[in-house]
């Protein structure tokens, strides 16, 4: 008999436990009156609970569609109640709210910004992905072990590395120069020149021999500076390079002024000729 009343008390007492229907929840949180959840300091804002002096109601005049918001349709809507920079990038995506006894409810199935984990996706929606969380390797080889290090385990250093940096995972990589020269310069093969266009002005400034004969393709470095390839049919074929700024030309007789002249390498030694460009365009061409 007693075992019977013992089993009796236990069903009555899970009974209790488990019965919720005293509960008053319009925004469905689990918090309110009488719910096991405990009050609920905002109950038509389910993102605000037992700490509304810390989380501020919602500024409805701003987004009307929102947690805690008035509406009045049963139509559900997109929501996002992450950064605006980060709405639709990477893994992040928009949640869907339905309106509750006239209050918008939460902002269900949205996808916030999360740590980023090697897996070929942009959890932090940043726009990069496995930013800083791939391997020394390179990509999410679960194999490389380490860190990426310099000599004696130390970090890498570009101090001192013309044309080097250290990027943002501390590997060391080519550094990026952005130059803009402004000038295009065009291979006249009837003349055996070289002239230089201001690509502002739309006008040629200067015209230089181009050290050999039937001058044909032109290239540019980082700097400016113009290399010029002679065909020379039946005879030696060159490249002479002039230079895109007048500092770089070198004042050989020491005279205060740089010299306008350009020399030609050839097999057999280097030969001189005079320069024609004009007094503000000059160059010293190799």
């Amino acid at each position: 008999m007693c075992r019977d009343l013992t089993f009796f008390a236990a069903v009555l007492v899970a009974a209790c436990a488990g019965d919720d229907r005293d509960c008053v929840d319009p925004d469905r949180d689990g918090r309110g009156e009488g719910c096991a959840g405990g009050p609920d300091c905002d109950e038509h804002n389910p993102l605000r609970h037992d700490d509304c002096e810390a989380v501020p109601a919602p500024d409805c005049q701003l987004d009307p569609i929102q947690p805690g918001c008035r509406c009045f349709t049963r139509r559900p809507h997109d929501c996002w109640l992450g950064p605006a920079e980060a709405r639709g990038i990477g893994a992040c995506a928009d949640g869907v709210i339905e309106c509750a006894l006239g209050y918008w409810g939460d902002c269900a199935g949205q996808r916030l910004p999360a740590a980023e984990r090697c897996d070929g996706q942009d959890e932090d929606c940043d726009g990069v992905v496995d930013d800083g969380v791939e391997s020394p390797c390179g990509g999410c080889d679960p194999g490389c072990l380490g860190a990426v290090t310099g000599p004696g385990g130390a970090p890498f250093s570009a101090e001192g590395g013309e044309g080097v940096a250290v990027g943002p995972d501390g590997a060391l990589v080519l550094a990026a120069l952005a130059t803009e020269a402004r000038a295009l310069w065009v291979a006249d093969s009837g003349e055996d020149a070289v002239s230089r266009i201001d690509t502002e002005a739309r006008v040629e400034v200067a015209r230089y021999p181009s050290g050999g004969r039937d001058p044909s393709r032109t290239a540019v470095d980082y700097r400016g500076d113009a290399y010029v390839a002679n065909r020379a049919w039946d005879a030696q074929a060159t490249v002479t390079k002039i230079a895109g700024l007048e500092q770089r030309c070198d004042d050989r007789d020491r005279d205060g002024t740089r010299a306008r002249r350009l020399r030609r390498r050839r097999d057999s030694g280097v030969r001189r000729a005079p320069a024609h460009g004009t007094a503000r365009d000059r160059a010293d061409a190799r």
